[in-house]
């Protein structure tokens, strides 16, 4: 592969077009490929979240290896492409016959969460980590992965373990001048937010907090959220920023995930009521969805498919639009998964018109109610507490271990959990969404 194209692949990948980088290696792929060839293409391939071609190449590299110990390397490899592609079973399958080294226990443990097999991931877990020869690293990530299946078991302690081995193993930055709750005594607080928009949803709550501690903080995003909720926050009257060049390096710093901990807040404590209204200006653009027909649906059933675990949170289109057959639906889609909709005329694609959260807050006002996979949709939909039915899936995500049943502690009322029970299967819970809909 020249150089060439590596700089362009490398291009197309910080500018966030995977797609067409994906597509750039698709070019390189030749039946005359030695394995480190397929074994490099594999990799490049797992970064642009190409799964299915990373398991190929992967697959590629093995037939064509004649070393044992590259053999076991290929397939340790595969085992986690596999789980990323939520094909649990096959990643337990090719490591039946390798050596069980610290990465392939991490790796099965990962496969047993995915199954739901949650008691026998977590004790796998905990002999990685109890383990003298476990290497740092992994010991941490073991240590962060376990401390997210155990938030239901003691919260507190499971989100400072999420903070000390989130920044121990490079999953959470290592902050200057980290902030842990302490009184600032007038210095000013920087509040980062480097995930998802769903983590911004999520946390911006905690605002309000701030504000009545007299603390002065900034808001710190990335700029290519500012589009979605820029104005959005800043109409709340947060103190948003996307430049970081313009915040002092004096400030005191926390990661956005952590506030409700440095807050000192409790599961019971974190629902106050709704924090996120739509504009009336946006109500107004949106205005002539309630001339629709009654029983108005919105319906989001994928996520970004930058998101290294998008698979596990996917919904099947067709059997929950047969199952809501008898409403009108409307979707939520902005980009990714739109084009599913070709083959279902009866859902109203708004996706040309969805510009920013000021647009779908304002959708969402005039809905009966939101069906969602487990996406930034959801939270915004339990930030303005609109009636949400929200699909998560096993492998969840930190804000939904707390809670049990049908409820959230992140959300009131309104907002109802639908919790995949078998994996690679969401049939059970769309049919109780039925019947929830149906008041049985």
């Amino acid at each position: 592969m020249n150089q060439s194209v590596i700089e362009s692949i490398k291009y197309l990948r910080n500018t966030g077009q995977l797609q067409e980088a994906s597509d750039l290696i698709k070019t390189q792929k030749s039946d005359n490929n030695t394995t480190g060839q397929w074994s490099l293409l594999a990799l490049m391939f797992y970064d642009m979240h190409d799964y299915e071609e990373a398991i190929y190449a992967t697959r590629k590299a093995i037939e064509t290896s004649d070393s044992k110990q590259d053999i076991f390397c290929h397939k340790a490899n595969l085992a986690k492409f596999y789980n990323d592609n939520n094909e649990p079973h096959k990643a337990l399958e090719v490591v039946q016959d390798v050596p069980i080294t610290d990465d392939i226990k991490v790796s099965k443990a990962f496969s047993y969460l995915l199954l739901n097999q949650k008691d026998r991931s977590k004790n796998l877990y905990r002999e990685i980590i109890r383990s003298p020869k476990t290497p740092f690293s992994i010991r941490g990530t073991a240590n962060y992965n376990l401390a997210v299946i155990s938030m239901q078991d003691d919260w507190l302690k499971s989100m400072l373990d999420l903070s000390d081995f989130g920044t121990l193993t490079g999953i959470h930055p290592a902050l200057p001048r980290p902030w842990t709750g302490a009184d600032l005594e007038g210095q000013s607080l920087i509040v980062i937010s480097n995930s998802g928009l769903g983590d911004d949803i999520i946390n911006v709550r905690f605002c309000e907090y701030l504000d009545k501690k007299g603390i002065d903080y900034i808001w710190l995003s990335q700029k290519e959220k500012t589009q979605q909720i820029g104005n959005l926050f800043s109409r709340h009257g947060v103190k948003y920023l996307d430049d970081h060049t313009k915040v002092s390096k004096n400030s005191y710093v926390t990661l956005s995930d952590f506030l409700p901990l440095w807050l000192g807040l409790t599961p019971q404590s974190l629902w106050k009521g709704a924090y996120l209204k739509p504009s009336q200006n946006y109500l107004e653009k949106w205005k002539w969805l309630h001339d629709l027909p009654d029983k108005r649906l919105g319906i989001r059933w994928t996520g970004n498919t930058q998101y290294v675990r998008n698979k596990c949170r996917d919904l099947p289109l067709p059997e929950l639009i047969e199952e809501l057959k008898d409403y009108t639906l409307i979707s939520l889609q902005k980009d990714d998964g739109v084009e599913e909709l070709k083959a279902h005329k009866n859902v109203l694609d708004i996706s040309e018109k969805i510009q920013s959260f000021e647009d779908t807050l304002a959708i969402m006002h005039y809905l009966e109610a939101v069906v969602t996979s487990c996406t930034s949709v959801a939270h915004a939909a339990g930030a303005m507490d609109k009636k949400c039915y929200a699909f998560i899936p096993i492998n969840t995500y930190y804000v939904w271990e707390t809670d049990t049943g049908f409820k959230s502690s992140w959300y009131g009322e309104n907002f109802t959990t639908l919790r995949q029970k078998t994996y690679g299967s969401w049939t059970s819970e769309i049919q109780q969404l039925r019947k929830l809909l149906n008041g049985v």
